[in-house]
């Protein structure tokens, strides 16, 4: 019979299987070890059909060996220089059961449904974590039942997600108390941590003598940390690409308030981002907003940040009156006549904002405070 188990998939196997059974206690303790040297598996089986050949297999499913079963028992026996992972299998049969094997007794029993090896400490190590992970898991699955949280979707999953904190905490803890052994490269195998607990973990670790699982682990950041700097990367792209299809703004020229024409490309030059602020000294919402306005050109005027107001008043001496009482003397300012300009932007009432990038394209066409804190925030801090 062909084995193609590979050692990690068996070692996941062992998940929770080690239950109780009805065998009576003298049945299922270890044997007294008679030669330290030695490993002395001895195994009860109970399955629906008999079954006659017994193997004990190596990761690469090399035969290291076998034995007749007999009354529905079996004993193998041998030795190893150190605690290694194995697993036996039954002829005829395509289950595989794992065990880490160490140079003392065994008892195993095995159902149609359960699995338990007694003997080796860490077999033991790794019954009790299996068994917690079990606990943990069953714990989520009781929220489903809870009548409340069938209610309350957000609760529900905030209660799961404390769960699944606190059961990764108690692996990485599980890992770090292993770190001597072949159990916490197993563990860490088996699991998808994130990058910043791997990063903690191999901080904790990083005196450890086991290669192994510091390879492992190393291994394990390098996968993550390409695929996090490939997430920026794409995310890079995404914000390039949709920059590469901003609509190119409306090149303007202005009266400005010395009377000289001002060109929107000439407040551009040097410039990262700029304001185009559709204004009026009679509309009372654009001198509501004006001190904020006025607050955040202060913040960012020396990061690169520049408004120009287009005004839409109806004389040149109510529009200059607005800006000297609104103190907007610090930015550029542009007398619209006939609205020509506001119309080059589809500008249908006021305020009206338009954020302009560096290149000349228009960010936003019709910006709150709230999206212009924002931008700017990203652009200039």
């Amino acid at each position: 019979m062909k084995i193609f188990f590979t050692i990690i998939s068996l070692m996941v196997i062992l998940t929770g299987c080690q239950q109780t059974t009805n065998a009576p206690v003298q049945d299922v303790l270890p044997q007294e070890v008679i030669d330290p040297n030695q490993f002395y598996i001895d195994g009860k089986l109970d399955f629906e059909e008999s079954v006659t050949m017994v193997y004990l297999m190596d990761h690469k499913n090399v035969v290291m060996d076998s034995s007749t079963v007999s009354n529905n028992t079996f004993s193998l026996n041998g030795s190893v220089t150190q605690p290694t992972p194995y697993f036996i299998s039954f002829k005829d049969r395509k289950d595989a059961y794992p065990i880490i094997l160490q140079n003392t007794s065994f008892n195993i029993l095995i159902n149609e449904d359960q699995y338990m090896v007694l003997g080796g400490d860490l077999n033991g190590k790794l019954t009790k974590y299996r068994n917690d992970q079990i606990a943990y898991n069953e714990r989520k699955v009781g929220f489903l039942n809870l009548s409340n949280f069938k209610k309350d979707q957000k609760k529900l999953l905030d209660s799961i997600a404390l769960v699944d904190v606190e059961q990764s905490a108690s692996t990485l803890q599980f890992i770090f108390e292993n770190e001597g052994n072949l159990l916490s490269q197993q563990i860490l195998v088996e699991n998808d941590f994130p990058l910043s607990d791997l990063k903690k973990l191999k901080d904790q670790i990083a005196d450890s003598s086991n290669e192994s699982l510091l390879n492992a682990l190393l291994a394990s950041i390098d996968v993550k940390q390409k695929i996090e700097d490939e997430a920026i990367a794409n995310r890079k792209k995404a914000v390039a690409k949709k920059e590469e299809y901003r609509a190119p703004a409306p090149m303007f020229t202005g009266e400005s308030l010395t009377g000289s024409d001002l060109a929107l490309a000439t407040v551009l030059q040097g410039k990262k981002v700029v304001l185009v602020d559709f204004w009026a000294s009679w509309c009372k919402p654009c001198r509501m907003i004006t001190p904020q306005v006025r607050q955040i050109y202060d913040q960012y005027k020396d990061k690169g940040f520049e408004i120009i107001t287009v005004s839409e008043d109806r004389s040149r001496i109510a529009w200059k009156k607005g800006i000297e009482e609104d103190q907007m003397m610090q930015w550029e300012h542009i007398y619209d006549n006939q609205m020509q300009i506001a119309s080059s932007f589809g500008v249908r009432s006021i305020p009206h904002m338009v954020l302009i990038d560096e290149k000349g394209r228009i960010i936003n066409n019709k910006i709150s405070l709230s999206q212009l804190r924002t931008e700017l925030k990203k652009a200039l801090d």
